[in-house]
């Protein structure tokens, strides 16, 4: 049987939206700048409407139920759609206001942002862009909207992720040329007895190559990870550690440096780079602009490794 829409009060969907996202009644409201009175009021009435308490208490934190969990991506897809319904179908980069949020590595930060920005700067004076750190672990951000393109090493898109990809590239090992491994022969076991940094944000960059050390019986030593792939390419002329990474990475890091790059003592493996985002933004006219935008700063970057 239909429900009666008439019958609801569609402006506790907003309030829905945000108490699903952030789990928190305080917060929610902080987000649709209403007071915590308020919100406890929608909640009270949401869980009247659906039967459900939506968020319970596990511990020191508020958790969703199982309805609630699933309402969450179902919500998202339909407020999207509502969004879209009431937007002008027309987009205008040059008078658009409008505020997008891209996740994005370290290296793409530092290498390639900045001249996709200015790019930006020129086209579309009033866009906002909030630019957040990327890792493997946020595609939830992607499901519930709150970031709105990504860029990230990718095998099989999640679905109703979207993907395009940048390029591809396999591994090689950058070193101060001072270090024992700089010259001569490298054997697996040497690499594997070295002093290893890894990098574990920005996607996944350490269980990759790990995965097939696994694969052939072998493990390296780890000593440092950090975050960033930069400042772990910049660690390597005051320390005497070793540090695998991308090869277009490592050729670019190594410029005008105290650093080298050698091939890997066993067979590398590739990865592909992809720009990707959520099917709710897939048809999104200022969100084409955008993704079209940066992919083109991203496959034509002196710092890419485009597709041959």
């Amino acid at each position: 049987m239909a429900m009666d829409l008439s019958r609801i009060n569609l402006n506790l969907l907003p309030s829905l939206q945000q108490l699903l996202r952030t789990r928190s009644v305080t917060v929610a409201a902080e987000k649709l700048r209403v007071t915590q009175s308020a919100m406890s009021k929608n909640l009270a009435q949401l869980r009247k409407l659906l039967h459900d308490p939506l968020l319970v208490r596990v511990g020191n934190q508020m958790q969703l139920t199982e309805q609630a969990g699933q309402l969450s991506r179902q919500l998202e897809g339909v407020l999207g759609e509502v969004e879209k319904l009431f937007s002008s179908s027309g987009f205008d980069p040059a008078t658009s206001d409008r505020r997008f949020v891209l996740a994005a590595t370290d290296y793409v930060c530092h290498f390639q942002l900045p001249v996709f920005l200015e790019q930006l700067r020129q086209k579309a004076p009033s866009i906002r862009l909030d630019v957040q750190f990327w890792a493997s672990h946020r595609m939830e951000a992607l499901f519930d909207g709150s970031v709105h393109l990504a860029t990230s090493i990718l095998e099989d898109p999640p679905e109703d992720i979207f993907g395009q990809q940048i390029g591809e590239d396999d591994f090689v090992c950058l070193m101060s040329k001072n270090h024992p491994l700089a010259a001569g022969e490298m054997s697996l076991d040497q690499w594997c007895d070295a002093d290893h940094i890894a990098v574990a944000g920005g996607g996944d960059k350490i269980g990759v190559i790990d995965e097939v050390l696994a694969g052939l019986g072998k493990k390296r030593r780890i000593e440092v990870t950090l975050p960033f792939i930069t400042a772990a390419a910049h660690t390597l002329e005051e320390a005497g550690y070793i540090l695998t990474m991308p090869r277009h990475m490592a050729a670019f890091s190594a410029q005008g440096s105290e650093l080298v790059t050698r091939d890997l003592p066993f067979e590398s493996p590739r990865v592909s780079y992809y720009l990707i985002w959520h099917r709710r933004f897939h048809e999104d006219p200022g969100h084409i602009f955008l993704r079209r935008s940066l992919f083109a700063v991203l496959q034509s970057s002196l710092y890419s490794h485009q597709l041959s």
